[in-house]
């Protein structure tokens, strides 16, 4: 738990990236939108806790979305930043089963607003880069349609695989037009264009105090948000198949280590928040269940019977076995689908 609040206070402190807290898709007959969002509106606070980027709070979300809580938005409305407006949001209208990560978008029915079309940089050896295109260029066209926003940009070229495109761009103050022949991928069955770009990103930076009370925060939030979890399991309220394994857990190390630093530091402190967690859990074997014997001796006043603790014990290796057994099972089907 030490490392994840040093691991996280490093991440706030260094920055993250992530977009302004813009709202730029409200879904028809959606809770946001019922709740009184409207696009444009710019989230400042939730429960009076400020919000630094569109996911900062997602945490505390999760956590008020597992316990049914409503939860208090501050919303700048046309610019008027001396006057924010409370939204409401009755989070006991999602289904326990539907808390995850795609709460604000899927569920709520918020998304939000589309980056400027400007690059942060370019794949070596991609069109775009063979095209001469550089970091800072803001794309204006493609085949002469405008562009306003990263949104543009993605639909466009995904739209024309292995197409001869005519790419219009500024570079430095001067408009640039080229041509380049998109690549072809492949997802989930369907083919799609790509020249080997990513957007420019916005970095969201907090003060070494700010960023060590949000780490103990986050820390605190997941471990509630696991449990709960846990909880919704065993109730059945919530899928087993969010249970990971080792091979999920290698699998999602290798791809945070391709998207950075910074969020190979957050995995490994969700990593070590989980198995903090798992260690306390009252089973023979574990230190949790270290505990639970040092609890019931001193309610007692003597140890438990060494019989008792070689049958705490078969029942601990049984329990774990179990655990790891579906645990693989669900890394295993992952893998298969």
């Amino acid at each position: 738990f030490i490392f994840a609040i040093l691991a996280m206070w490093a991440v706030y402190v260094y920055g993250v990236q992530d977009p302004k807290a813009v709202v730029g898709t409200v879904l028809e007959q959606s809770i946001a939108e019922k709740a009184g969002f409207e696009e444009g509106d710019l989230i400042t606070a939730v429960d009076g806790k400020k919000v630094h980027g569109w996911s900062d709070q997602l945490i505390y979300l999760l956590h008020k979305g597992f316990q049914g809580k409503t939860v208090n938005f501050s919303v700048v409305r046309d610019g008027n930043l001396e006057q924010p407006m409370p939204i409401a949001v009755d989070f006991s209208q999602i289904s326990k089963q539907d808390i995850g990560a795609g709460l604000l978008g899927a569920k709520l029915g918020l998304g939000p607003a589309a980056g400027e079309a400007i690059i942060e940089k370019t794949v070596p050896g991609k069109p775009a880069d063979l095209a001469g295109l550089k970091s800072g260029a803001r794309i204006l066209s493609i085949n002469g349609e405008p562009i306003n926003s990263w949104r543009d940009v993605v639909l466009s070229i995904q739209s024309k695989p292995n197409e001869l495109i005519t790419l219009s761009y500024s570079q430095n103050g001067t408009e640039i037009q080229t041509e380049l022949t998109t690549q072809a991928a492949e997802y989930n069955g369907e083919t799609y264009g790509q020249i080997g770009i990513y957007p420019q990103q916005r970095v969201s930076r907090m003060g070494p105090w700010e960023g060590f009370t949000r780490a103990v925060d986050y820390t605190w939030r997941f471990s509630w948000v696991s449990l709960l979890s846990i909880g919704k399991m065993l109730t059945k309220e919530v899928g087993t198949e969010n249970l990971s394994g080792p091979i999920t857990i290698a699998s999602m190390a290798g791809y945070t280590v391709q998207q950075g630093l910074v969020d190979f530091v957050k995995f490994l402190a969700i990593i070590s928040i989980s198995l903090g967690l798992i260690n306390l859990f009252p089973i023979p074997m574990l230190d949790g269940g270290h505990l639970l014997y040092f609890a019931i001796e001193a309610i007692k006043g003597s140890p438990v019977s060494e019989k008792t603790m070689l049958l705490g014990q078969q029942i601990g290796i049984m329990a774990l076995l179990l655990l790891m057994s579906l645990a693989f099972y669900n890394d295993i089907i992952r893998l298969i689908s």
